[in-house]
């Protein structure tokens, strides 16, 4: 469990964690939730095929310029409500992360600036 782990940490702008070992977590909710001046986080090798909960993950960061998520494997995964709320910018998710009919995704967009240019 990872969930809040960053969250409301105000002051991070750039952070790199490509290197945690994520492949055992299940609930990763919150856990980058109102880091507001959050401009760029490394979440490229994170290993995500056990995750259920990814809901508010990158919620309020409303400063981040990138984010490349199409690595993530979804395929567990029951909840990712307002996944990227208030959050506006061009979000690469080719691959597992990219089919809308399933039902964790239209949730993740629902109040979301999906597929905003920054």
């Amino acid at each position: 469990d990872i969930s809040h782990m960053f969250d409301g940490c105000n002051s991070i702008i750039n952070l790199d964690i490509s290197h945690f070992k994520t492949e055992n977590v299940k609930d990763m909710s919150y856990l980058f939730y109102s880091c507001s001046s959050l401009e760029s986080v490394d979440v490229s090798n994170f290993n995500t095929k056990e995750v259920k909960d990814m809901s508010f993950m990158f919620a309020f960061c409303s400063q981040i310029l990138s984010l490349k998520v199409e690595s993530f494997n979804i395929s567990k995964v029951e909840n990712m409500a307002e996944m990227f709320k208030a959050v506006e910018l061009t979000i690469s998710t080719a691959g597992t992360l990219s089919d809308p009919s399933m039902t964790p995704i239209r949730n993740a967009m629902v109040t979301s600036s999906w597929f905003l240019s920054r």
